[in-house]
């Protein structure tokens, strides 16, 4: 009930709310802001959804066959020579369920400055920030090029 009171109405009309949990509207408003939906099942559960989505997906699908090596890999795929990568129904290479990053056109770079800089990772290290691009993307030297990006970071 709280979110969809929240989701409907602007702070300024949530007077009627206890001064003690202001606070607290004032955070579940900010999350639904940044696309974290809320959905009360029962009295006892609030459950919460945050969905993510990079906007270079489609960029990384696209040029897949600009990038030597990610043919290369397309084609021992589509010849059975490759237990590893796969070429999906609509002709997206993946290894496993990561997607195959081009060495082409900086994508690799805009990548790690959208993973590095986006308001809801908080500048991570470069561990950090490899473990969770690891799980989409698969390049070669990825872990490399990572450490190499966030080293040169200012901030």
């Amino acid at each position: 009930m709280v979110a969809d009171v929240l989701s409907r109405k602007s702070m300024g009309s949530l007077a009627h709310i206890a001064p003690a949990k202001r606070l607290l509207a004032r955070d579940i408003q900010r999350l639904e802001d940044t696309c974290i939906r809320f959905s009360i099942r029962n009295s006892k559960a609030l459950l919460a959804c945050a969905q993510a989505k990079s906007s270079l997906v489609k960029r990384i699908k696209a040029t897949q066959y600009k990038d030597e090596r990610l043919c290369k890999y397309r084609d021992e795929a589509l010849a059975g020579k490759s237990k590893d990568m796969i070429v999906e129904s609509d002709g997206v290479l993946r290894m496993g369920d990561r997607l195959c990053v081009a060495d082409v056109d900086g994508l690799r770079h805009a990548i790690l400055k959208e993973a590095h800089n986006t308001k809801y990772t908080i500048h991570p290290g470069s561990t950090k920030m490899y473990h969770d691009l690891k799980q989409f993307y698969r390049w070669e030297s990825m872990k490399k090029d990572i450490a190499n990006f966030v080293s040169s970071c200012l901030t």
